[in-house]
């Protein structure tokens, strides 16, 4: 501010100038604006003054300089002496009455505002009473309480005769200074009530932001209201708080509103993995905050992920149990899945093939129901492989394929042909007939069907012995002769245990030679291993393949 004895700058709210000495200020702010005692040993505390007789306020108007500016307005016409009339209304406004504090805020800023427009110049009976006709024009200055008189007045006069200016400036500082005690906010840093959550597995984490209870347990407590005492653990109980709210119903929903107003933003929400940043920006209404005595403060807040658990590699096979049934080469597949992870009720299997099957082929298992995004965000798992191959094996099994015997199979068929070659000569009149000798193994000949899906005659062995076959009839009907004896097995089946399945209840002597003896029998069998070959093997060629083994090579 400027002293108006000397025209130097002086610092604003000085009572005296440290260059001249003159006394600037006279007045209590406090006094003028109505602010009541409390408040005003806090702004200004009480000190004791001398006592003052008060000048009626109408030598406000007796002053010279008023009175040759009303003059010089009479001349100007009416208006003039509208204006004055005005002014001393003005002046004699009664200063008891506080300021709003809801319209302290904006009647401060009119003031300074009014204030800033001002020149400080030394009082002069034209720039004294101008000053204050415009301050007396607004309703602020009005509401103030606030009486224009000349230097050296005693309280509870505003200020002294320095110009309109100083006097704006005060009556701003007063409403300020009780906006500022009355209507205090509280600040709070939004990040500070924030919580941050992070789900699923490294890689596939997704990010959460929310708002928690507590900010809405300050800001209660900011505006008179305890909701602490409903809070169980992490949350409040709402059904006891909203009892409790219904005396403070408008003041909740105000709160409420306020927080509803709230809007958190993160920049990334998935596909997350440990060690990533994510930052979450926040936007809110201001003005909602206002009405709950409340100012937040939206400074962005970054988090580091963490805590996501790490995806699981699994087999997911390792529950599928398979076996196979029948005998081959018509087994068929039977599985069972059994598994007690969570997600074990998602999938199921497929097969490629389910029957007809022989010892030895393979069938391929499928999972199917399986997503793998959805299993690593839900489950945190990935499976290690879709596909399965399983060998057909551990079944009963039809011989069908033209390879040589096994020695414990072709032992039980050899033992079995050579007692029922022996048999066959101790029977019926052929016991007095004929007779062998020399009865031995020549080898035997395999045969196995070309189709696969039958169920019987999938295969044969012809088991072949020899002997020596005379006659033992007086008259003899023939000559010794070299007889090959083919003996007939069916369906041989190797089982699961790895022993034999071979039927020798059922035994017959195929062929027939031209060896008579008796009425009209002859020798069963074969003389000649050409025909004998011709007969059997190929002769049956369209629906099996056959091969010798042995000596019938």
């Amino acid at each position: 501010m400027i002293c108006p004895k000397c025209g130097q700058m002086v610092p604003d709210a000085s009572k005296f100038c440290q260059s001249c000495g003159a006394k600037l200020l006279e007045a209590s702010i406090d006094e003028a604006a109505g602010v009541e005692k409390s408040v005003q040993d806090i702004v200004d505390p009480p000190k004791e003054e001398a006592p003052v007789a008060e000048a009626p306020a109408q030598e406000v108007a007796d002053e010279p300089a008023v009175e040759e500016k009303a003059e010089a307005q009479a001349s100007a016409g009416a208006p003039a002496a509208e204006e004055k009339a005005e002014a001393q209304e003005t002046a004699e406004a009664p200063a008891a009455s506080a300021p709003d504090v809801s319209e302290a805020e904006p009647a401060a800023e009119m003031a300074m505002a009014g204030a800033s427009t001002q020149t400080m110049e030394a009082p002069t009976a034209e720039n004294v009473a101008a000053p204050q006709m415009e301050a007396g024009a607004g309703a602020q200055f009005a509401a103030a309480g606030g009486t224009a008189v000349k230097k050296g007045l005693p309280k509870p006069a505003l200020f002294g005769i320095i110009g309109g200016g100083v006097f704006l400036v005060a009556a701003a500082i007063t409403m300020v200074i009780v906006f500022l005690i009355v209507g205090t906010k509280e600040t709070y840093r939004l990040a500070d009530y924030t919580d941050v959550k992070f789900e699923g597995v490294d890689g596939s984490g997704t990010a959460k932001a929310s708002i928690n209870e507590d900010l809405m347990v300050k800001i209660a407590e900011a505006n008179g209201m305890d909701l602490s005492q409903f809070k169980n653990k992490d949350n409040i109980d709402w059904g006891d708080a909203m009892n409790f709210a219904s005396s403070n119903f408008s003041d909740i929903m105000k709160i409420a509103s306020a927080l509803q107003s709230i809007q958190l933003d993160l920049d990334k929400k998935d596909n997350l993995k440990n060690g990533d940043t994510v930052t979450v920006t926040y936007s809110f209404d201001p003005e909602k905050a206002k009405e709950v005595k409340a100012e937040f403060i939206g400074d962005p807040l970054t988090v580091t992920v963490s805590g996501l658990s790490e995806v699981k590699e699994v087999d997911p096979f390792e529950g599928l149990t398979v076996s196979f049934e029948g005998t081959s080469p018509n087994a068929y597949v039977s599985y069972d899945y059994k598994s007690t992870e969570d997600w074990g009720g998602m999938i199921y299997f497929t097969v490629d093939r389910s029957d007809g099957l022989r010892e030895g082929d393979t069938v391929s298992f499928r999972v199917e129901g399986y997503d793998e995004n959805r299993f690593v965000n839900d489950y945190g798992v990935r499976f290690s492989q879709l596909d399965k191959t399983y060998t057909v094996e551990n079944v009963e099994a039809f011989l069908t394929e033209n390879k040589e015997i096994d020695s414990a199979a072709l032992d039980i068929m050899k033992q079995a042909t050579e007692e029922y070659v022996k048999q066959y000569f101790s029977e019926a009149s052929r016991k007095d007939s004929i007779k062998a000798s020399d009865i031995s193994y020549e080898g035997y000949y395999f045969l196995t069907n070309k189709q696969t899906n039958v169920w019987y005659g999938v295969n044969k062995v012809y088991m072949v012995y020899s002997a020596t076959v005379s006659s033992k009839e007086k008259q003899k009907k023939f000559k010794p002769k070299k007889v090959f004896f083919p003996v007939e097995y069916d369906d041989v089946k190797h089982l699961a245990d790895g022993n034999y399945e071979i039927n020798t209840a059922y035994k017959r002597i195929l062929g027939s030679t031209d060896l008579r003896f008796g009425y009209w029998e002859v020798v069963s069998g074969y003389t000649d291993k050409k025909v004998m070959f011709d007969e059997l093997i190929t002769a049956d060629s369209a629906t099996y393949d056959g091969v010798a083994y042995d000596a019938l090579k």
